[in-house]
This record gives C-alpha cells, structure tokens and sequence, in this order.
C-alpha cells in the first residue's frame, strides 16, 4: 500500500510541476488535476510510470497517444533474446572487458583496452605510456558508466583537472574498464569537445540477416558532461537510417535540462553549432559496421550500438541488449515495435485495441 502513496505522491508532485516537465509551454496545456489523472489511469492500465508522456505532447489539451508500454516491450525483447534462459548470450555485451575481448578476435574496431581494475587488483594487457589519454568506466552493465577521463601519470594515477586521482580509490565496490580516450571526428569535436558524441543504431537478426529499424545521434552537454547520457541532459537527433540523414529537431529527454527551457533544439546550447539536417559522416560505414559485427552476435536477437567517430572511422564503444524501447518509439514511432517484433500475439493483441491511439510519426 505505501508503494501506491507512494506513486500517487509523485503524479502529484509531476502533475503540480508540469510546466517544467512541458515541450509544449507556448501551446494551451492540461490542468495539474488532467495530468495528474493521466498518470494515473497509466499506472493502473500497464503498471508503470509513462515516462515519455511530455515528450509526446500528452500534455497539450486534447492529446492522449498511447505507446507499447516499456513493461511489455521489455518482457518480449528480453524472451527474443534468450535472456535467462539456458542460451543467453547477453553476458558478451553486458561484460564490457569481455565485450572488447570478443571484438579483438573478430577484428570489430573498439576503443584500446589497456586493462581491468578488479577486486582491488589492476590487470595490465599493456600499460600505457605516461601522458596517454585514458577512458575509465565501469565494466558491467547494460548504459553508459563512465566514471572519469585523464591523463595517465604512472603508479596507477590519473590527473584529471589538474587533480591527481588514484585508480584504486575509484575502484572501491566496482569493477573499472580502462581504455584509451577517443578522438573524434572534427564535425562532432566542433559540436561538443568534452564529450564523445555517438551514433546509436538498434539492429536484429533473422536467419542470417541483419537489419537497422531506428537510430539517433546524442550530443553531449555541460550538464552531461563527459557522458553523453540522455538522463543527465544530453541532446538526442532521430537520424534516418536510409539516408543518414539527421532530422529537423533534437530533444532532450527532460526538458527542464534545457537551459533555454524548452526542451527541444536545432544548435547545441554552449556552442551554437547546426546540430540537425546534415548527414552523419560516416554513416554508411557506421550501419554497415553494426550490421557485420551482429552477425559475429547472431544468438542477440537485438543489439543497440554505440558507435563513435574517429579519424580512423566508426568504432563500436558498446553493444546493449537492453536497448530503449521507450526513445526507440519517440524516435521513430510506436510501429517501430511491431516491425521489430513482427507477429508477436501481445503486440498484435496490444495493437487491435488502442491503434487510434498509437503515437506515430506525422
């Protein structure tokens, strides 16, 4: 019972601060009390929190799209991709260090790895030169986790900021990757320096043969610093995975990380560079990276990539099977489930009953 007041109290709290939440600030919005209702109703439908109802505009009076609920998406992905069965091979991709090792033999570009900090122990492959760049982020997981970026001093120390950091003091409880620092392209370098701004493309495998359904390009920001995280206010640009090209607006995932406050883009906030309509160099490379390397990962059904530009070309910086079946839609569209997915009964079934609902792209 505690959990439900508990989730009534922050549909309140949402619904009493929507304006900051809103994408839609200039159009005539809902009342607190319609969005609190929403909320609701959504909770008690599919037993989770919409968490992309602002950035779909349910907000805005008279809208109500409905998505495959992230729940569902999650159970179906996970069972097309064997995860906790006797046959999942997911472990390669959540296992970054593995992840890298798997490549390696299969001559898949990935950043250097120099080595891996575990239980209190650092296992040099190859130690780097002092004054090397390095990249350290924790190895296990299914996102983004990356801790920190520096050069190396010697005796297992970075400086970062002018502030010398010991590896071992980062390592407490985790297990850390180290890797070398990526230099990217110089379109992407231009748009945003402290973070390594990628490609993420989600593949699926049939009988052989890969296909791409959705991609986006996220720009990091101030407030995601090094990372390029979606959560912690990066930018996000749907890219047409035919063409390459990048669409007519970006987003970030809240739109109180806006600091224009409106959540929505076409420059990037601290440089003013043209984040939207140009193509993404190297893109046909990049999708063809991505469609060679899953056939090496032919037991994943779906695989989200990470892929960085360099100036030696895309690179693969992480593989998720536990891809975002929420931004996926907001991407490009709710049937991108159903194609993803195709002939699966409680997509169908989900399909029939609220099809004059499904949000979808104009």
């Amino acid at each position: 019972m505690s959990m439900y007041l508990d989730k009534l109290d922050y549909f309140f709290d949402i619904a009493n601060s929507s304006f900051k939440y809103s994408f839609n600030k200039h159009k005539k919005l809902k009342s607190s009390m319609e969005i609190y209702h929403d909320f609701i109703k959504w909770y008690m439908q599919f037993e989770e929190v919409d968490r992309t109802y602002f950035l779909r505009g349910n907000d805005v009076g008279g809208s109500n799209t409905i998505v495959f609920p992230t729940r569902m998406c999650v159970k179906i992905r996970n069972e097309y991709n064997n995860i906790n069965s006797g046959r999942d091979y997911t472990i390669i991709l959540r296992d970054k260090y593995l992840f890298a090792k798997y490549c390696a033999i299969h001559n898949i570009p990935t950043p250097k790895t120099y080595g891996l900090f575990k239980n209190n122990h650092l296992n040099w492959l190859e130690e780097p030169e002092i004054g090397t760049p390095l990249f350290v982020k924790e190895n296990n997981g299914i996102g983004g986790s990356s801790l920190i970026t520096g050069k190396y001093l010697g005796a297992n120390k970075l400086m970062c900021n002018d502030i010398t950091i010991d590896m071992f003091d980062l390592s407490i409880n985790k297990t850390l990757l180290i890797q070398e620092k990526i230099h990217q392209i110089k379109t992407f370098q231009d748009i945003n320096e402290h973070a390594v701004n990628t490609l993420k493309l989600t593949t699926t495998i049939v009988n052989g043969k890969v296909k791409t359904h959705f991609g986006f390009v996220r720009f990091g920001t101030s407030k995601s610093g090094i990372m390029d995280n979606l959560n912690n206010g990066s930018i996000f640009v749907p890219v047409n995975v035919a063409s390459g090209e990048l669409g007519e607006m970006g987003f970030y995932k809240f739109a109180y990380n806006d600091p224009n406050d409106i959540g929505y883009a076409i420059t990037h906030p601290e440089t003013s560079k043209e984040i939207v309509n140009f193509k993404v160099p190297y893109f046909t490379e990049a999708k063809k990276l991505v469609e060679k390397s899953h056939l090496c990962f032919s037991d994943v059904y779906s695989i989200g990539w990470d892929i960085a530009f360099t100036l030696s070309g895309p690179i693969l910086i992480e593989a998720n099977s536990a891809w975002d079946t929420s931004i996926g839609q907001v991407v490009a569209g709710s049937n991108i489930i159903e194609q993803i997915f195709p002939d699966n009964s409680e997509i169908k079934g989900f399909k029939n009953k609220y099809q004059y609902s499904l949000y979808n792209l104009k």
